[in-house]
């Protein structure tokens, strides 16, 4: 219910301006207090047709506001996705390119990188079934090693779990040295 002053020239009409929002009781008597005034009851039976009016304008101007709030960001929200689906297609689009363009090359090292032989000690754990003297195995890095794998015998005197020193002789590949010194700068 709207709640507002009277105007100055309304004071001498109060009540018939009060009348316009509220159901009113004229001389209603109070026998406890030996008293009459009006009242305004606040519980009316119907609606009086200027509050609907009000109701209807308060509600239709906060669905039409809250529309247009809810549109710009939906719209906001589109734009955001067609720019992220944009940006994916170009990307995947670049990624096909140049996969396409790496598989009709011929093979070649990365930026004209050799591969280089090297020799190299490391240490290897045993398999746990390992006994001296059987043939075992170890697996380098897949695809920057030629061989991927180095043979060797276990040595005497070691078993399953323990850790030997292996020196092996193999290559690097060209294009494992390159992605190497790109991340280490």
């Amino acid at each position: 219910m709207p709640l507002r002053f009277a105007l100055e020239d309304e004071l001498p009409n109060k009540w018939k301006v009060v009348e316009k929002y509220m159901d009113i009781e004229k001389d209603v008597r109070f026998p406890a207090k030996g008293v009459a005034c009006n009242v305004a009851v606040l519980r009316q039976q119907c609606e009086h047709p200027l509050v609907e009016d009000m109701i209807s304008q308060f509600v239709e101007r906060g669905r039409k506001t809250f529309e247009r709030e809810k549109e710009a960001e939906e719209l906001k929200k589109k734009e955001d996705q067609e720019r992220r689906d944009r940006r994916r297609r170009d990307q995947e689009a670049a990624d096909r390119r140049r996969a396409k363009e790496m598989a009709q090359s011929p093979p070649k090292e990365a930026d004209g990188e050799e591969s280089a032989k090297v020799t190299d000690r490391f240490n290897v754990t045993l398999p746990r079934s390992s006994r001296p003297g059987d043939k075992s195995f170890f697996a380098m890095p897949a695809g920057c090693t030629e061989p991927e794998r180095i043979d060797f015998v276990v040595p005497a005197g070691s078993y399953g779990g323990d850790v030997i020193v292996l020196t092996a002789s193999f290559k690097v590949k060209g294009h494992c040295i390159q992605a190497l010194r790109d991340v280490t700068g």
